[in-house]
């Protein structure tokens, strides 16, 4: 006999919680609703029983069924890597399954993929009242916005020490932002080569209204894409908003530049909460100037307060919020958004994300080695770990979910709170 087949017990394994991929459908609803591959009632009735906490025989005979039928089904779970029989009852909680950090990295999922963002520039050359400098009502924290600099710019030489280094931890991507990078081009140029002879992509963000036909034509060979901000669809009402006449122009120009050149871009548009109906009339625009994708900027106009804005925008719920299973195992240790991800600030403030203004470093101070070697990424990472938070610890969605912590320290005056946004009751596993 099995080993599986003597326990007397069930385990599921982590990423059960994930077993439908993007939809992240959870245990309890995956078993009450019946929306895998259980067609008999009374068999999820079992399989809620065992998950709860009593043995498998017991579990059929309290749901009616025999028990060689729960065991012909605990044994597809077993062959899907879904679980195990065990002989004793698993100290996790119902539906709170738990990774480690060593299970992470044997999954080979917590050191690779990562992104490197390096901010260029401290200066703009649009006034957004949308941009996060300015307005923390903008849900994204990592799309516009300088974080103010502390200090002096540091050196081309040190941001490409620091890529080098990162790379070597698995980091595939390099993000520029600023302001406007664009501002200091031969920085950008000599960093982005750097990256392209590492195997790095690069994603630039920027206004675009520095692109001219030379400075494409550098950048062929370079596994790069933008970026850009499109503000609105009339060149009156984009140079209004954007606060700098002539912007609307000067990017229909470079837009029609990078696609000769075939180099994507992915568009960035802001949506007051008041004006929400004319999303789709945007997107439209955008695809029809050959945007690869849309990255939207909900904001709430000067004067609203977040009372205002959550009554506007519709309350997330764990499954809008779910990721796939990649995501779900990065997320067990931190915010999938800091999964070996890193800031490093004009000013050489380094930090696990864009939206953190507290640096664990600073390059000038301390090189990229010696932040790695003391693992000082670490400890920030797996402070945002969702099982440490009070608010989260107790829903069985907390790996899966992707609301940003970061912002949700800013808007609630409080690093130990839930997403702002989130009306989930783990307890009766509802949602408003």
């Amino acid at each position: 006999m099995s080993e599986d087949r003597r326990g007397e017990y069930f385990t599921l394994f982590p990423h059960v919680q994930l077993v439908r991929g993007a939809t992240g459908v959870a245990v309890h609803d995956l078993f009450r609703s019946l929306v895998f591959w259980f067609r008999e009632r009374a068999v999820a009735e079992a399989l809620t029983r065992m998950v709860l906490g009593e043995r498998c025989g017991e579990a059929a005979d309290g749901a009616g069924i025999s028990r060689v039928m729960l065991y012909q089904y605990l044994s597809v779970f077993t062959k899907l890597d879904l679980g195990t029989r065990v002989p004793q009852r698993t100290a996790n909680h119902a539906f709170r399954p738990h990774l480690t950090r060593h299970q992470a990295k044997e999954k080979g999922v917590y050191q690779t993929g990562g992104a490197v963002t390096l901010e260029l520039a401290t200066e703009c050359l649009y006034q957004c009242p949308w941009c996060t400098s300015a307005n923390l009502l903008t849900t994204q924290a990592c799309s516009c916005g300088v974080w103010p600099a502390r200090g002096m710019r540091i050196s081309p030489k040190t941001r490409i020490s620091a890529i080098e280094r990162l790379n070597e931890q698995g980091k595939s991507k390099l993000v520029v932002r600023g302001g406007e990078p664009l501002l200091h081009w031969g920085e950008l140029l000599t960093i982005l080569q750097a990256a392209s002879r590492l195997g790095m992509s690069a994603e630039i963000h920027s206004t675009g209204i520095l692109l001219n036909e030379r400075r494409i034509e550098e950048l062929q060979g370079i596994q790069v894409s933008f970026a850009l901000l499109l503000a609105a669809k009339t060149e009156v009402e984009f140079d209004g908003a954007v606060g700098r006449r002539g912007a609307w122009s000067a990017l229909q120009h470079t837009i029609q530049s990078l696609r000769r050149n075939r180099i994507a871009f992915i568009a960035k548009i802001p949506v007051s909460i008041r004006a929400r109906q004319s999303t789709e009339n945007l997107a439209e625009w955008a695809f029809g100037l050959g945007a690869s994708s849309v990255q939207w900027l909900i904001y709430a106009p000067p004067g609203e307060k977040l009372a205002d804005f959550r009554a506007s925008v519709a309350p997330s719920s764990p499954q809008a919020m779910a990721v796939g299973l990649d995501q779900f195992f990065a997320n067990a240790q931190c915010q999938s958004c800091f999964a070996n991800r890193c800031f490093i600030g004009a000013d050489g403030s380094v930090t696990p994300c864009i939206g953190v203004r507290e640096p664990v470093a600073r390059l000038g101070e301390i090189d990229m080695t010696q932040v790695l070697r003391e693992d000082r990424l670490g400890p920030p990472q797996e402070s945002t770990a969702r099982r440490q938070m009070p608010e989260c610890a107790r829903c069985e969605f907390r790996f899966g979910c992707w609301s940003c912590l970061v912002r949700t320290t800013e808007f609630r005056a409080s690093a130990r709170a839930r997403h702002w946004d989130c009306n989930y009751d783990p307890e009766s596993a509802t949602w408003g």
